[in-house]
């Protein structure tokens, strides 16, 4: 059977470029998803030598408060002062570095909300282009359906055409 002669020769090209819409911004979607990984490794990095500063802080202040215990207990049984000095200036170096681990914390916690930042927007580009893509996909769906239902109801017509012409013969 032949379709309405105002679509028969169309209705291959409409179906083809059904199946030809691309959604244009593809690339710029993969790109923002790279961008979006690349921000989520940068923190994930961060996170993890603030992990290994807090370490090294928690130990360095076990160390400082086993060095105070040492040097108590050697004043109240053996009193060498050269061996207390030396005690409580590795103290005071322990003290030190705490300090300077604190503010190297500091300023890695700066860093780590200045890349958590930098990851939400990126997300939330990536997201835009993802509402863009879900919208062309439904439009392109519709379309879809649209012709479907067009060919359907052009084949319906057909057949009714043919069943009234073989009831008038």
């Amino acid at each position: 059977m032949r379709l309405n002669h105002r679509w028969g020769g169309r209705w291959a090209v409409v179906m083809r470029s059904l199946r030809s819409r691309r959604f244009r911004l593809a690339t710029v979607l993969r790109v923002r998803k790279r961008q979006e990984d690349m921000r989520a490794q940068a923190l994930a990095e961060t996170q993890s030598v603030i992990q290994k500063a807090q370490h090294l802080r928690d130990d360095l202040s076990t160390l400082q408060r086993t060095m105070l215990m040492d040097a108590d207990s050697l004043t109240r049984n053996d009193f060498d002062a050269a061996d207390i000095r030396r005690y409580f200036q590795y103290e005071r170096h322990l003290a030190r570095r705490v300090v300077d681990t604190d503010a190297k914390l500091a300023e890695l916690k700066s860093v780590a909300e200045d890349r958590r930042a930098e990851l939400e927007e990126a997300t939330q580009k990536k997201k835009a282009i993802e509402r863009l893509e879900d919208r062309h996909r439904e439009a392109v769906e519709a379309e879809a359906r649209y012709w479907d239902q067009r060919s359907i109801d052009e084949i319906a017509t057909g057949r009714a055409y043919l069943a009234r012409r073989k009831d008038r013969l």
